[in-house]
């Protein structure tokens, strides 16, 4: 009875030691040693998101509302974030431009 109580006293001690304590002095410490990256594959920094981008203030008041939110910034010329010129106008209907039959667009 004495040798059963030690085997289940055993047994809960090791059921309280994590996994890798009782393993550790099996396996080898493997020590990485980082690859250097050739410069034709280094990532440039990035530059400052000031210097690319201006935000003025706007003249207009904040909208009380949220759907009043969006535009009321883009409606003033020299406020708007996509800036379009002349380059760029409509072409005309897309199912027209590649020439497909009406009966593939319904």
């Amino acid at each position: 009875m004495k040798l059963m109580y030690e085997i289940c006293e055993t047994a809960e001690v090791l059921l309280h030691v994590m996994h890798v304590q009782l393993v550790q002095d099996e396996f080898p410490e493997h020590k990485k040693q980082p690859i250097p990256i050739p410069k034709h594959l280094q990532v440039a920094p990035a530059p400052d998101i000031h210097e690319c981008v201006e935000a003025y203030p706007s003249t207009k008041p904040v909208p009380k509302t949220t759907s009043m939110e969006i535009g009321w910034r883009s409606s003033e010329h020299h406020l708007r974030l996509d800036k379009y010129g002349n380059y760029c106008k409509p072409k005309g209907n897309i199912i027209k431009q590649l020439k497909w039959p009406n009966e593939a667009v319904s």
